[in-house]
């Protein structure tokens, strides 16, 4: 009958339909009693739901006069509406976790619910007699996952609106004893200038937030994995010109994947093969809409289950069993906590798509215990195109260049995207954290900021690169220099770089320095030259890549050579794509004792060589934060190549050869048994050639850094033992996760560890001198290891774990003495 209104008021409206003039009003007034005779009262009325502190309950069911099929469901915000419909007497309002409530009406139309805790054990009970009814509906949800989950469509473009902040929580009576404990171990000076008590003190944590953030961003997506979120609109509170968003790649934009990647963790997803099997779910509620049931279903691990799992509520819809509603959380408790929430929506008649998520993060302050920091970011999506015709461009990786527009105050501009209103305290974080921002410089602090991450530090034109200043290697021992290189402010269309840098230990300076045209600025296409004059480890084929902080690459050997170069560059980068062609004259000087050839020892070489290096990342994905690029890593193996020719009489070059590498690493889930990483890595060359162009298999042992463990070497084997050709290397880690014991300071994870090697030499006997072995028989060596074992606190914040590895080494190059046959090595992790 409700569908009547509209017919009446547009035909009623139209000019095919006209009053007399004297009798208008007797029509009007027999018009809108028909209207209220057939409403029958009808009533709109919306409102929220909150807990005891105002935070809003997401996803809570509202049901009319106390029916079991009429009703709807709060949005993520807590906030509902039930529009035009009749005799509502009651509101129930019902949420797991909490005590239901029954609202008498009374003529309101704006309602706001307060519902209180309601404490109870979920574990006390998993016995359910015969199937339990909440696997069947499981089961269905999994077998369709592929078809109801979004990133499964071939592509699409949205756009989203993200609200992020940053807020201090605490009970003001525990700042005013903490401030009054500072008073008693203060001066009396300092003890007058600090006058709180706890009125002022929770006025001053209730009326703002520590920071503020509003984004706006385009996603373009094609499938499987290729991500792009275009920046558009970004304020952050004090600052005019926010050189990082709120991160949406935090967001997780999907909850079907079979894991849950929240910072360094990876949950199973109870959305997954068999996860009736590590969780127990339970049907706590059916609701009803339109002509779809709501299954309301809680998860929570098995008494028995040590592996990373959530808990929370699945609302899943009859229609094709998608998910409608999901809250989740960690399910055991850490000082680093999270929560999400996701609301899907059914658009297109194609698809369930994302339409609202939460996430939410809170961690104790460093240093105030008695505090907690709470980040939350809510994001809108909005403008969602299910058939874009995206091309390249729209997918390529690109730092955005904001915009003054972009970069815009003016509510003008952000009430065009704002799903709701600022709220007051909103409004006064703006005002407060703007003054202040402009007083405090905060634009230079956080610019600075934004320079440290990007490991250098911005000062005017020029950026100093903390990468090359202080640098250990087993050779040099201590390496200080200073590297410098024009930035984006001096020219976005060239750059010039520069390094020097004193080896105490060699006593001898290096030197570079380095001019590149960016062919396509704000995007990676350059072409330019580098001299070098430094150090590289012998026998090892290295990729032209930067220095990792504070060690170099010559970290576990005790061979180096003294290498000037002379080299011209072409670099690429596309979405999944990094290429570089090299073309370079180099004279290698040993630093050590060798000669090649019996007829003819050379004291030093000199190579012209063209080389073509090549990376692929299939599903890598990055975003700009702080003005770095941030890697999101893939579950696809990354392949490198790189092939190198030598030209003999080109430039006094004085081989000519072929030389290949290559490796394929990837790290993927083992279901219910923990992550497996394998590295896989080989290299050839076409002759025999001096010892500097060859491979040495990475040892750790023998060197000054060995008691810690390294990634992809030899634990077990000496620095510079074998010598090679042609070689193949495989190191492989399983990693079993937390499925034995777990505690706050004691979460140990126990991996399985095999690293072997095969490799032959052409001709040993042109090498003289140096003392190496050859692997025609093969290298192994295996172990356990333990991560985590012990966890230290850091701030309050996270952990420091501390653990180690046993290695063995065995076949035909074991040593004669087994007690050389084995090695202990220390691990050291970070957690949340």
């Amino acid at each position: 009958m409700m569908r009547l209104v509209p017919f009446f008021s547009n035909y009623f409206s139209s000019q095919a339909f006209c009053f007399p003039s004297g009798k208008k009003a007797v029509w009007l007034t027999l018009f809108f009693y028909l209207i209220t005779a057939l409403t029958g009262n009808a009533q709109t009325i919306s409102g929220k739901v909150v807990d005891p502190a105002g935070e809003a309950l997401a996803f809570v069911n509202v049901l009319i006069n106390e029916s079991g099929d009429e009703g709807v469901i709060a949005d993520i915000n807590g906030k509902f509406i039930i529009e035009n419909v009749e005799g509502i007497r009651t509101l129930t309002f019902s949420y797991m976790g909490y005590r239901t409530r029954v609202i008498e009406i009374e003529n309101r139309d704006n309602i706001e619910v307060v519902l209180e805790p309601e404490y109870f054990n979920l574990t006390e009970v998993e016995v359910v007699a015969g199937e339990n009814p909440a696997h069947r509906i499981i089961r269905e949800a999994v077998k369709r996952k592929r078809h109801n989950d979004h990133e499964e469509w071939k592509e699409y473009k949205c756009r989203l609106y993200s609200k992020s902040t940053v807020t201090p929580i605490a009970e003001p009576e525990e700042v005013v004893e903490w401030v009054g404990q500072s008073r008693r171990r203060s001066s009396r000076a300092e003890r007058n200038k600090v006058d709180l008590d706890t009125a002022s003190v929770r006025q001053s944590l209730e009326s703002a937030h520590l920071m503020l953030m509003e984004v706006v961003t385009d996603r373009f997506y094609r499938a499987p994995n290729r991500v792009r979120n275009k920046l558009i609109h970004n304020r952050v509170s004090g600052m005019s010109r926010p050189e990082f968003t709120a991160m949406n790649n935090m967001q997780q934009f999907s909850f079907y994947g079979d894991f849950l990647q929240i910072m360094d963790r990876r949950f199973l997803n109870p959305i997954s093969k068999k996860s009736e099997t590590v969780y127990y779910f339970n049907i706590e509620d059916t609701l009803y809409h339109a002509n779809d049931s709501i299954f309301l279903i809680s998860y929570k691990p098995k008494n028995y289950v040590k592996a990373e799992t959530l808990k929370g509520i699945l609302y899943i819809n009859s229609s094709n069993y998608a998910l409608q509603y999901v809250i989740a959380e960690p399910s055991d408790a850490t000082k680093f906590k999270w929560r999400l929430e996701h609301k899907y929506e059914w658009i297109s008649d194609t698809l369930w798509f994302p339409e609202q998520l939460n996430l939410e993060f809170t961690m104790p302050h460093p240093t105030m215990k008695f505090l907690t920091i709470k980040w939350s970011q809510k994001t809108y999506v909005k403008q969602v195109d299910l058939f874009p015709d995206l091309n390249t461009r729209d997918l390529m990786d690109q730092r955005e260049i904001l915009t003054d527009e972009q970069v815009s105050k003016a509510d003008s501009i952000w009430n065009l995207y704002r799903i709701e209103s600022l709220s007051p305290k909103d409004t006064l974080t703006y005002f407060v954290m703007d003054s202040i921002g402009e007083k405090i410089k905060f634009d230079a602090i956080m610019k600075i900021s934004s320079s440290l991450g990007a490991g250098l530090l911005e000062w005017k034109w020029m950026d100093i690169l903390f990468s090359e200043t202080l640098l250990f290697n087993e050779f040099e021992g201590v390496r200080i220099g200073l590297g410098l290189r024009t930035n984006k402010r001096l020219s976005k269309y060239f750059s010039l770089g520069g390094y020097a840098g004193y080896g105490w230990k060699d006593k001898r300076w290096k030197y570079k320095a380095e001019g590149f045209l960016h062919l396509i600025p704000d995007q990676y296409l350059r072409m330019g030259y580098r001299y070098q004059n430094t150090l590289s480890p012998a026998s090892r084929v290295q990729e032209i890549t930067d220095n990792t902080i504070f060690v170099d690459e010559g970290l576990y050997t005790l061979q180096m050579d003294r290498i000037e170069s002379h080299s011209a560059i072409i670099d690429s980068r596309l979405k999944f794509l990094e290429m570089s062609l090299v073309g370079q004259r180099r004279n290698v000087l040993p630093q050590y004792e060798y000669a090649y050839l019996d007829e003819a020892p050379y004291s030093n070489f000199t190579f012209t060589t063209l080389g073509l290096n090549v990376r692929f990342a299939y599903g890598e994905n990055y975003d700009w934060v702080l003005g770095s690029r941030v890697t999101f890593p893939t579950k696809y193996p990354i392949i490198s190549m790189s092939y190198e020719k030598g030209f003999e009489g080109l430039l006094d070059g004085q081989f000519d050869y072929h030389l290949v590498t290559a490796s394929v690493e990837q790290r993927f889930n083992v279901r219910f048994l923990g992550q497996t990483e394998y590295r896989i890595e080989a290299g050839w060359t076409s002759r025999d050639l001096p010892m500097t162009r060859l491979f040495q298999s990475v040892g750790a042992g023998g060197s000054i850094f060995s008691f810690f463990a390294a990634d992809n070497s030899f634990q077990t084997m000496d620095a510079n033992e074998f010598l090679s050709d042609r070689y193949v290397h495989l190191f492989l880690e399983h990693n079993f996760g937390t499925l034995f014991y777990r505690h706050e300071y004691s979460r140990p994870r126990v991996s399985v560890l095999h690293n072997m090697g095969y490799g032959s030499l052409s001709a040993p006997e042109n090498h003289r001198l140096v003392d190496f072995s050859t692997m025609e028989k093969g290298f192994f060596e295996s172990g356990v290891g333990i991560t985590d074992l012990i966890r230290i606190p850091v701030f309050n914040v996270g952990y420091i774990g501390l653990g180690g590895a046993f290695y063995y080494r065995y076949g035909p190059n074991r040593l004669p003495n087994n007690k050389d046959n084995m090695a202990f090595r220390m691990r050291i992790s970070f957690s949340y």
